[in-house]
């Protein structure tokens, strides 16, 4: 079968590129060892301090966080203290790059990219949240009727969207076969439509790097607290296990579209151990800048400590309960008296929203030179933190958003992330300013969370071997991908990757 494809993106979400390199020196993984060897392997960066949630919209839309809108699911809602929830068929400042392939005539076919929206007027076809992680809504597509035609051909996501569920040893033996199989489903699915070509642009990414890295994580790795060798020696390594399925798959897919095809396989960002002090955060930033309280915000706050112990999660969510009102009304109240405060992020960095006057409902931080001296005063105390069981560092990198990325939605964005380091837990910490502090996260889903590593593997026609000497942007691969089916994006942030368009 030859699919008469011009460039076929693979994306392997959230897997370690670290890992496939071990394992293709290995040979475990033949395929990618090969297109390693023959192609161009070029490292990839990714929005700094930023997570998975906002990696994989930079890689299609060809810009960072502030422009295309997407930093985490939870959004702070303008005007307020409230999380929201990031809705991609709307919440998209910036659109994919294959609406721009199509306007330009391409043939496009885009299967289950990351939190991706639906693009309505794709010329070819579109599956969203059909196999994916941490699913942003019910599985969708364009034309319409093409998910339902896949459900009845290749059958429904055995996760239901979502992987993180509580699992004993029989559970992880039964998600490893699930994953593997899912891999399988995705890669017949993929064969399915690549025969309905020519494509310029035939994409497919798999969430199952994402589902075993999280959940399975302390059976691949030795140092893990939670690693139980004899599981481990019972079942091997679910992540390789995993990670070979895919490599097969790989295989499959270039046989289909033949060596005329320019293929890219994206892997990231990546999964390592899950060590995180957010769970902690919002103390060490209380002990940094105690709030002044009244009687009326401590009965508040007590009544929003009740509400939260006391009602349901189910119920809590009903806007009209009076319990409800009067926990905001709480949080409000306390606001008054705070110059920052923790938002919520995933567990690579805590998340830090400064009270600004005419931003927030109570600001007491004015913009400018007092802004910038809260950061700066943040950034100090941040990186003074001490992991007290073995002396290093908690904090490794500050980021001050509104430095390290531009556009309009950094108005729904925190002000700075706090970059923990992941190497070990983070029980135990102190600096001259907040004293000790002591905690546990509590957690019996997630055993591996993210890392920052990210990889592009670049093979055929015209590319060239090796690995390239700097590393590029996420946010280049879009133009890229533009550039080498003849199209020019808009504005994107980033240059079309020199060594795999020369001409560009």
């Amino acid at each position: 079968m030859n699919s008469s494809t011009k460039v076929l993106l693979i994306g392997l979400d959230s897997a370690e590129p670290e890992l496939l390199q071990r394992w293709c020196e290995e040979g475990t993984l033949p395929v990618l060892r090969r297109l390693r060897e023959h192609g161009r392997v070029v490292p990839i960066t990714t929005p700094r301090g930023m997570g998975n949630g906002a990696v994989w919209p930079s890689l299609f839309t060809g810009v960072n966080p502030g422009r295309h809108g997407r930093y985490f699911r939870n959004p702070i809602v303008p005007g307020s203290y409230e999380p929201g929830h990031f809705d991609p068929d709307r919440g998209f400042l910036t659109r994919p790059f294959w609406e721009d392939l199509s306007e330009a005539g391409r043939r496009v076919a885009v299967i289950d990219m990351v939190v991706a929206p639906l693009s309505p007027t794709v010329n070819g076809i579109q599956v969203a949240d059909w196999t994916t992680h941490d699913a942003v809504g019910p599985p969708r597509s364009t034309p319409s009727k093409l998910i339902a035609e896949i459900a009845q051909r290749f059958g429904s996501d055995p996760l239901n969207g979502n992987g993180d569920v509580p699992r004993d040893g029989d559970g992880y033996r039964e998600l490893r076969d699930q994953l593997v199989e899912r891999v399988r489903t995705k890669t017949a699915c993929a064969l399915h439509y690549l025969a309905q070509g020519p494509w310029d642009l035939f994409s497919v990414t798999y969430a199952d790097p994402h589902d075993i890295g999280h959940q399975c994580w302390h059976l691949h790795d030795p140092t893990s607290p939670r690693h139980d060798p004899m599981l481990a020696r019972a079942m091997g390594d679910p992540l390789r296990d995993v990670y070979v399925a895919l490599d097969a798959a790989i295989g499959q897919l270039l046989e289909a579209v033949g060596p005329e095809t320019r293929v890219l396989v994206f892997s990231g960002p990546g999964m390592g151990p899950p060590y995180s002090a957010n769970y902690l955060l919002e103390t060490i930033l209380r002990r940094l800048d105690a709030p002044r309280r009244t009687l009326q915000t401590r009965a508040l706050e007590i009544a929003r400590g009740a509400y939260r112990h006391l009602v349901p999660a189910r119920l809590r969510e009903r806007p009209t309960a009076p319990l409800a009102a009067l926990a905001q009304r709480a949080h409000h109240a306390e606001m008054h008296g705070r110059r920052f405060f923790s938002v919520v992020n995933q567990q690579n960095a805590g998340a830090i929203r400064l009270n600004v006057v005419g931003r927030e409902p109570h600001g007491i931080v004015r913009p400018g030179a007092e802004f910038d001296a809260v950061c700066e005063e943040l950034d100090t105390e941040l990186r003074a933190l001490v992991n007290l069981d073995d002396g290093g560092p908690v904090v490794t990198d500050v980021v001050r958003l509104d430095r390290a990325f531009h556009g309009p939605a950094l108005a729904t964005m925190p002000d700075l992330l706090a970059v923990w380091r992941r190497d070990r837990p983070i029980e135990r910490i102190a600096s001259p300013r907040i004293g000790e502090l002591s905690g546990r996260r509590l957690t019996d889903i997630r055993t591996g969370d993210h890392t920052p590593n990210a990889e592009l593997v670049a093979c055929g026609p015209g590319l060239g071997s090796g690995r390239c000497p700097a590393p590029a942007a996420v946010e280049a691969i879009a133009p890229t991908i533009a550039a080498m089916l003849g199209v020019s994006l808009p504005d994107p942030d980033e240059a079309p990757i020199p060594l795999l368009v020369p001409s560009a």
